[in-house]
């Protein structure tokens, strides 16, 4: 396989050059608010490596050019040295005669057969490939063959065949759900800067989007055959996971998290903690083969009560499962012992276990010390199993349902469960409460990978 050129000196000054750029104040209302790709966009326009077009609009949508794509391209790779140019259709005049004749410098631009190089043409997903192919590739002749997972696979060009199917195989250039990859169809705007983008994460050009934070998200059950509420699609969690690699998030451990927590150790630029809650086994089949293909890390908040439990519609992960994840990074935690429920309360309304004052065995209503004895005795119960069965010392709650109150932390504090996970959503600091640490719910089919990036920023930036 081939591999990226480690003789380039890359540096990511990414001022993505259009015709007559301009400043425009980040209290303007960009055209690409909404847009799939819009904080990637947004990102660069706010650290000034993105610049607009002089009415103060970006133009996602809008296909690019050949020119502004060698543009881009040069400012991507610190491309500066110029060399003589041969295409009758580019004169000194034009705004891009100094931009390709760097690209005819670097040797990644051909033209066409008639000698020309059509620099106001829409520059198509194949051209592009071949453009930044010719860059990043040490051979000119890859061994890798063409994905057949898309039905027009073999309408790529053959100038193009080995640099898309690169990019195919690094999931650099994706197809769509129609399962075609459309290889001719002009690049958008917003696909060129995502493109790019990946190629530097690719390149491992350092990205950065926030630092000193970690977003920790939550799943639930993952799911094969439908789609309901706190449920997700394999395949949208495996674009969720392709995604947080390809755009240049780094998954963290749990032991990373709390020594970040603790002020032991910093955690990197970008970096996500992934959960889970409930223990079900469908996390086994499904969503740990990715990580583990990955070498990503996960957490799963476990009822103790269930463990091993195969009985109902979702069975439960067991202790031989368990076991197995561990050695792969994954980590199990308490999502309680048997309060995973809504219970009757003295009151007459259902709420949830843990924070329900309910009657006592003679169906007197709960004293405050009797309430309090049955909440530590099952956030002792779950420790004390998670410890015996793994040979660990756990110290982190995820309260079901989200629903604590003071005393429920004082308890879980006093049995030495030091952290709780919330469903509230956010991002966490070193400041964050430990007992009120928020996570971003990404557990639902209807989230794409690419909106899942966009929730992500829009919390952490």
């Amino acid at each position: 396989m081939a591999r990226p050129k480690t003789t380039l000196i890359i540096i990511l000054i990414f001022t993505l050059i259009t015709i007559a750029p301009s400043s425009t104040s980040l209290a303007t209302r960009y055209d690409f608010e909404g847009h799939w790709a819009e904080q990637t966009i947004q990102m660069w326009v706010e650290k000034g490596y993105l610049k607009m077009y002089e009415d103060g609009t970006f133009r996602p949508n809008d296909p690019v050019s050949r020119a502004e794509f060698v543009s881009m391209i040069n400012k991507l790779f610190n491309l500066t040295v110029p060399g003589p140019i041969e295409f009758w259709d580019v004169q000194a005049k034009d705004w891009y005669y100094e931009a390709i004749a760097i690209a005819s410098q670097a040797g990644y631009v051909t033209g066409w057969g008639d000698k020309s190089f059509r620099p106001n043409e829409p520059i198509t997903r194949e051209e592009a490939s071949a453009m930044l192919g010719r860059l990043i590739l040490i051979e000119e002749n890859s061994q890798e063959r063409i994905s057949h997972l898309h039905a027009d696979s073999d309408l790529v060009s053959d100038f193009a065949r080995q640099y898309v199917t690169y990019f195919v195989h690094h999931e650099l250039l994706e197809g769509y759900d129609d399962k075609t990859l459309k290889p001719q169809l002009p690049l958008s705007r917003a696909e060129a800067v995502v493109l790019l983008d990946r190629v530097a994460g690719l390149l491992n050009i350092n990205r950065t989007y926030y630092a000193n934070k970690v977003v920790v998200l939550m799943y639930h059950s993952v799911r094969e055959d439908y789609k309901y509420d706190h449920c997700i699609n394999k395949d949208v969690f495996y674009n969720h996971m392709k995604m947080l690699e390809n755009s240049g998030f780094n998954v963290i451990t749990l032991d990373t998290f709390i020594n970040f927590m603790e002020g032991k150790s910093q955690v990197p630029e970008n970096a996500v903690l992934i959960t889970f809650d409930d223990g079900y086994e469908d996390f086994y089949n499904l969503a740990y083969p990715v990580l583990k293909n990955r070498d990503l890390s996960a957490t799963m908040f476990m009822i103790t009560s269930t463990i091993g439990d195969k009985t109902g519609w979702n069975p439960k992960i067991d202790l031989q499962q368990m076991k197995e994840m561990v050695e792969h990074n994954i980590y199990f935690q308490s999502h309680s012992h048997n309060a995973h429920k809504y219970i009757e309360g003295a009151n007459g309304k259902e709420d949830a276990f843990l924070v329900t004052r309910t009657f006592n065995d003679n169906h007197v209503p709960e004293t405050f010390e009797e309430y309090y004895d049955r909440i530590y005795k099952d956030l002792k119960k779950s420790k004390e199993v998670l410890d015996e069965l793994l040979n660990q010392d756990t110290k982190v709650l995820a309260v079901p349902y989200g629903r604590a109150n003071s005393t429920v932390y004082e308890i879980a504090n006093l049995v030495g469960l030091d952290y709780n996970f919330t469903i509230k959503p956010g991002v966490v600091t070193k400041n964050t409460d430990k007992m009120s640490l928020p996570r971003i719910n990404a557990g639902y089919s209807s989230i794409s990978d690419d909106e899942l990036k966009n929730i992500i920023l829009r919390n952490a930036r």
